[in-house]
């Protein structure tokens, strides 16, 4: 700009960018639009009532700030608080160590920033997934599955546990070995079994794909996760507290339980409908049975990337519905590959697509009845493991790497032109952008005679 020039006025160049932005959003596809619509609503609505509500209501995340503290001041871990007297400390000796940085912000603070940074890493692990298994995914399918996953989201989000993160975890490890980036993949593997450690049963069936690249990567990463600790504080104390941890987990039956806090398991289905109480050992014999079936299952089925995704699959079922101690909220577990299978099934057979939107439908039922009081009662009649194993059978019945058309693209590339269109017809107004916007439509009327 010369001296004789004169300098833009603010005034003017402030609604251009406010309508330059406006069209840029509107240019975007419909279904993308409403996901982030629907997650910046949720995220904002729950940060709402954080604000407002006692730090205890409805959250889990004081249990983890004052195991965090234990933690800090060398004290147990695995007891029981008449602060917090609906739950315990449930998770591993590290993870309290690594919520320190979390417990040293104010409370309101941590309890904002934890849920908006799981829901980033949820969604970023998401869209990493969907692009490895389908690079030709549209973002119209993409903008799909991420408003899916924010209803059986919902409820971890709103009580902050670390449900989101073991998904990402998933999500992010199996989107890494489809790239055959292995360090990558043992690394995102390796993070769930830190929070909980159940969650090494992906990590354990992906590896009996790859045996040789990501298995030895997988178990040196997760052992040096469960070592940290030792380096972190003094040994013995350590000690002492991976075996209160294991003790504890190992002793936490609630079979017989109010019908209100038993676990949402497979074991609740015949409980209610037939009258059977599953006696403890015959639901570790299950769960163990389960797990070996699992691991044939995989070793079966050695095609990749089918095998990846059939092995992401049935880990991700095997922890929630023959799991320890399932609750309601832990088949938000479920979100993101609940919501790929929908929308990766609605290319192919109705009779894929049935059981996939059947078992979407009854674990967002199950979220939809939270919103009333007594909402126990629904979950208490087996809608989530009976939708887990559902989504289960559709996706191993469906080819997970299906190129064909699907009834979610639609007339997206139609549209897409369109706003495009609007939008260089409202950038026309700034002289300064007229070679840009020649070029522009120079483009959009090739690719509108390619596609004629």
């Amino acid at each position: 700009m010369t001296l004789l020039q004169k300098p833009p006025d603010p005034l003017l160049v402030l609604p251009s960018m406010r309508r330059r932005w406006l069209f840029r959003w509107l240019a975007l596809p419909l279904s993308l639009r409403w996901a982030i619509t629907l997650w910046l609503a949720l995220l904002i609505g729950v940060s709402l009532r954080v604000l407002l509500s006692p730090p205890t209501s409805q959250s889990v995340l004081p249990i983890y700030r004052l195991a965090a503290e234990r933690w800090q001041a060398g004290a147990a871990l695995y007891v029981y608080d008449p602060r917090l007297p609906l739950d315990v400390y449930r998770n591993p000796p590290g993870f309290a160590a690594a919520f320190q940085g979390f417990a040293w912000l104010p409370e309101t603070l941590a309890a904002l920033l934890w849920r908006w940074l799981s829901a980033a890493i949820f969604l970023v692990t998401l869209f990493r997934f969907c692009r490895a298994v389908q690079p030709d995914w549209s973002l119209t399918r993409l903008g799909y599955v991420a408003a899916l996953a924010v209803v059986i989201a919902l409820p971890t989000v709103n009580n902050g546990q670390v449900n989101l993160l073991i998904a990402a975890s998933a999500l992010g490890g199996t989107a890494a070995v489809l790239r055959q980036q292995w360090w990558q993949a043992a690394a995102w593997l390796a993070l769930g079994p830190w929070m909980k450690v159940y969650p090494m049963a992906v990590g354990l069936l992906l590896g009996l794909i790859e045996p040789r690249r990501l298995l030895p990567r997988f178990v040196l990463i997760t052992f040096a996760g469960f070592l940290l600790p030792f380096l972190l504080h003094d040994p013995g104390y350590v000690l002492v507290q991976y075996h209160e941890f294991v003790t504890s987990q190992w002793n936490d039956d609630r079979t017989f339980a109010p019908l209100s806090r038993v676990p949402r398991d497979w074991t609740v289905v015949p409980r209610v409908w037939f009258g059977w109480v599953s006696p403890p050992i015959v639901t570790k014999l299950v769960m163990l049975a389960m797990a070996v079936i699992a691991a044939g299952w995989t070793l079966m089925s050695r095609q990749l990337p089918a095998a990846v995704l059939r092995a992401f699959l049935i880990g991700i079922t095997w922890m929630t519905v023959f799991g320890p101690a399932t609750e309601a909220n832990t088949y938000a577990q479920l979100a993101g590959a609940a919501a790929w299978l929908v929308v990766a099934a609605a290319g192919q057979s109705r009779w894929i697509l049935f059981p996939a939107g059947l078992g979407y439908s009854l674990l967002a039922l199950t979220v939809l009845r939270a919103v009333f009081p007594a909402d126990w009662k629904l979950t208490a009649l087996g809608p989530q493991p009976i939708g887990a194993m559902l989504l289960l059978a559709a996706g191993l019945m469906m080819d997970p790497v299906h190129r064909g058309p699907s009834v979610v693209d639609g007339k997206q590339r139609g549209v897409f032109l369109m706003a495009r269109r609007i939008r260089y017809s409202f950038r026309l107004r700034t002289p300064d952008s007229l070679p840009r916007i020649i070029a522009s439509r120079t483009r959009l009327s090739k690719t509108a005679g390619q596609q004629d």
